[in-house]
């Protein structure tokens, strides 16, 4: 998802940079579902999949997130588990206490064309090979890491269940470019350029200030 500025509710701002999203994964990190024997890619996981999370713990997948950004999304490969995931996408390792951001370790920058989201019933975490990373809305505002105004609440849970209602379906598709990430004057995410939120694209995508 591109990144738009927006000051206050309707007056904005608009300014197109490389497109890209906060908290995604790549299509062929592996997921370790309910039944022990059976693992997925994430580009495989559907709504109704249930997943093992932390401590043995099992959840629902709800809403499958699909974004599109034309092999221009950025991206890093983490070394140390060959995981593909968008930069700023908080993880932890193990059973370490600490999160830190992808772009903060080994890593090879790259671009890809469809980065993965999801929303879980319980919120819950996803671990994707073996490494731990919040689905949509977690809800931890502890973590000076894992908190964020947006991603990390029940607004982006009410926007997709909003998206949801206008597609009708379950499965969200957004495009990098004109479902862009709106910000506010301060650089802070706050919601997405979407018609089912009242935010059309808009027709002049050069204004800038």
């Amino acid at each position: 998802i591109g990144r738009r500025m927006y000051k206050g509710k309707r007056k904005r701002t608009i300014k197109r940079t490389t497109p890209q999203v906060s908290m995604c994964w790549g299509p062929n990190g592996v997921v370790q579902m309910a039944n022990d024997a059976l693992h997925k890619k994430i580009e495989d996981i559907k709504v109704g999949d249930v997943i093992k999370t932390r401590d043995n713990r099992t959840d629902i997948v709800e809403y499958v997130v699909k974004t599109y950004g034309n092999n221009n999304i950025a991206a890093v490969k983490l070394l140390n588990s060959n995981l593909v995931m968008t930069p700023f996408h908080p993880i932890r390792h193990g059973n370490t206490n600490k999160f830190v951001l992808p772009k903060d370790e080994q890593h090879e920058k790259i671009s890809i064309d469809v980065v993965y989201n999801f929303v879980l019933r319980n919120r819950s975490h996803l671990y994707v090979n073996h490494v731990e990373a919040p689905t949509l809305g977690d809800g931890n505002r502890n973590d000076p890491i894992l908190a964020h105004e947006y991603w990390g609440t029940k607004r982006i849970i009410s926007d997709i269940e909003k998206i949801s209602q206008f597609t009708k379906s379950n499965i969200i598709y957004l495009d990098a470019v004109n479902n862009s990430i709106m910000i506010d004057s301060d650089g802070n995410e706050i919601g997405i350029v979407h018609a089912a939120l009242g935010y059309p694209e808009p027709k002049d995508e050069k204004e800038e200030v």
